[in-house]
């Protein structure tokens, strides 16, 4: 026993001194459960940040202003009044808003006017990458016009002005089914003044009427539709490139922490090359690595899943300025461990945090409002954006939304390295 005691006690020690073992032990185990417990957070609270919408109201009605007013009263909507559909476009291309809501005209006729004729329509024009935000923000918006419509009609009065307003129409009207809809309406209207609905409810505490619902959300994809409609596989596959670009950082900065564990850095070092050189030629090797994955997924979206990007030259340039980035990120990477294995882990670990907090993994809409903030400086972010902005945003390098992307990817990249060099040469010294 006390043998067993004695091994236990070692193994014990050699794990306190193994300190990459013990952050994975200890440290990180707290790190996740921390990040997921303040991203669960953002379900069934008001810590998760409203979703940004621009409204433009082409009706300018009564009926239109009150449900534009509705929506701004909604803890999950943040409403923003445009006035030019080519700019709500734009905002939303660049992701600067989740999508642009056009209330169209007739809107307050149609709403007033629900039982026969087009019903009231709203326009959802939604960036096609944000599916799971798009999905909720739609049912919000029916919810909403529901609202109004049952705002306006749960009152017999209201109700029977719309009918009035609607037989005087049919009378000028040479459609033919306007006999039948007359008959229809006349026999409504002697309802509406029916000691029923004069009573204003039933037993169960509603309008009778509350429960007709003629509201009509039509979605569209902000995506230019030169070439039919929306491909999924070009949302799908920037992500898929950023995951090949992370593996290749990981596996070269793994590569580099056990040439330097086996001697092969110190042995290279005998030759009549500098450090500079050695590690010039690592960064080139991860770079042609990083666009050689880069290239090969594009040559599969492109000939099996048929995505056309809006220009080749754009996405050569989003896709070196990636492989800078993280050629930068695989020389950070590479000083964090002296064993592989502990590189591997503390690496793979950073990637993975960097992925939830770039939109890789997780929506960031459902994030509270200070990890949104955190999750525009990780580097996935970036490279995501400017891949999507060269296949299927339509960007150019002189968007500064795009710009902006590119040079902080070029610059981590070019930051990475230095840093990464000065601490291998540091460790070496040591």
């Amino acid at each position: 026993m006390a043998a067993i005691l004695t091994m236990a006690i070692k193994d014990l020690r050699l794990l306190t001194r193994d300190k990459p073992a013990l952050f994975f032990a200890v440290v990180f185990p707290v790190v996740y459960a921390t990040f997921f417990g303040y991203l669960y957070s953002g379900f069934g609270t008001r810590a998760r940040s409203a979703i940004r919408i621009a409204v433009l109201d082409e009706d300018q009605s009564a009926r239109s202003t009150a449900f534009v007013e509705r929506l701004r009263e909604s803890p999950d909507i943040a409403v923003t009044r445009y006035d030019s559909v080519e700019r709500a476009h734009e905002d939303v291309r660049l992701q600067r808003q989740t999508a642009y809501l056009r209330v169209m005209p007739g809107f307050g006729t149609a709403l007033g006017r629900p039982f026969w004729g087009d019903p009231a329509k709203v326009e959802i024009a939604a960036d096609p990458a944000r599916f799971a935000e798009t999905g909720l923000l739609e049912g919000l918006i029916m919810r909403k016009g529901f609202e109004e419509f049952q705002k306006s009609f749960s009152d017999p009065d209201t109700i029977g002005q719309s009918v009035d307003e609607s037989l005087a129409q049919l009378r000028d009207s040479d459609s033919p089914d306007a006999p039948i809809l007359t008959m229809f309406l006349t026999s409504l209207r002697t309802f509406v003044s029916s000691p029923v609905m004069q009573g204003g409810t039933d037993d169960a505490g509603a309008s009778p009427m509350a429960q007709w619902r003629p509201f009509e959300v039509e979605m569209v994809s902000i995506t230019r539709q030169r070439r039919g409609p929306t491909n999924s596989f070009a949302i799908a596959f920037p992500q898929a490139i950023v995951w090949g670009l992370m593996g290749c950082s990981a596996a070269f900065g793994i590569g580099l922490v056990v040439e330097r564990r086996e001697g092969t850095l110190t042995r290279l070092r005998i030759a009549p090359v500098s450090r500079l050189q050695i590690l010039g030629g690592k960064a080139l090797a991860c770079f042609l690595s990083t666009t050689f994955v880069c290239l090969l997924l594009v040559t599969v979206a492109y000939f099996f899943f048929g995505v056309k990007p809006d220009s080749w030259p754009i996405l050569a340039l989003a896709i070196g300025a990636c492989g800078v980035g993280f050629v930068g990120i695989m020389m950070l990477l590479s000083v964090l461990g002296r064993t592989e294995a502990s590189a591997g882990g503390i690496g793979w670990a950073i990637l993975l945090m960097l992925s939830m907090l770039g939109g890789a993994m997780v929506p960031t809409f459902v994030m509270p409002k200070w990890m949104q903030s955190v999750a525009v400086v990780s580097p996935v972010n970036w490279a995501i954006f400017s891949l999507e902005g060269a296949i299927w945003r339509g960007l150019t390098p002189a968007d500064p939304d795009m710009l902006l992307r590119l040079a902080l990817l070029v610059a981590i990249g070019v930051g990475g390295y230095l840093l990464g060099a000065r601490l291998l040469s540091w460790s070496a010294q040591q």
